[in-house]
């Protein structure tokens, strides 16, 4: 399902770039004078075209918004149900490249909560490799800035996950990664 809208976004990004090159135009062209009181501007009015097109801009933007939170709340239960798999205790925890036993950590990305509207960029990043037979879960996690128990969590499966932010956990297991 997420790879489907990882593949409609790029479509609807399109489609909202020209509409907003499109609008920027009209206005800059009504703020010359170059569209007052002429054919062009009753021709834009009156366009179905036109209108049609603004339609399916608004539309884009509303899709685009809503697809990026459904997409986050994906992933995020995908995490949870894939972290539920490993009550079998003989994954495999990599922090940065180093082999890790860390339950604490486990339990936290079982709690991972849906992002705050604070800013969310940090320093430094954590990588997280979780191996239990054949499925890996990759986690970047992003330490905040202001609270060094929060943690911004971008999932490395798909490309919309792993640019954006798709929730946030608090955990003090991994104060020595610095």
């Amino acid at each position: 399902m997420i790879e489907s809208i990882d593949q409609i976004l790029p479509f609807l990004f399109a489609i909202y770039i020209a509409l907003f090159i499109v609008i920027f135009i009209v206005i800059i062209a009504y703020k010359l004078d170059l569209l007052n009181n002429s054919k062009w501007w009753k021709y834009l009015k009156t366009n179905v075209f036109f209108k049609i097109f603004l339609t399916l801009g608004v539309i884009s933007v509303i899709l685009i918004l809503s697809l990026k939170f459904y997409v986050s709340k994906l992933s995020r239960i995908e995490i949870k149900e894939r972290i539920e798999v490993l009550s079998n205790k003989k994954f495999t925890l990599v922090i940065n490249d180093n082999v890790a036993i860390n339950d604490s950590l486990i339990v936290s990305l079982q709690n991972i909560e849906s992002k705050t509207s604070s800013r969310n960029t940090g320093s430094p990043e954590i990588n997280i490799r979780i191996t239990d037979g054949d499925v890996t879960l990759e986690i970047k996690l992003l330490r905040d800035l202001s609270r060094k128990n929060k943690y911004w969590v971008f999932y490395n499966n798909y490309e919309s996950t792993s640019k954006y932010c798709i929730g946030e956990i608090n955990t003090s297991s991994l104060d020595k990664y610095q």
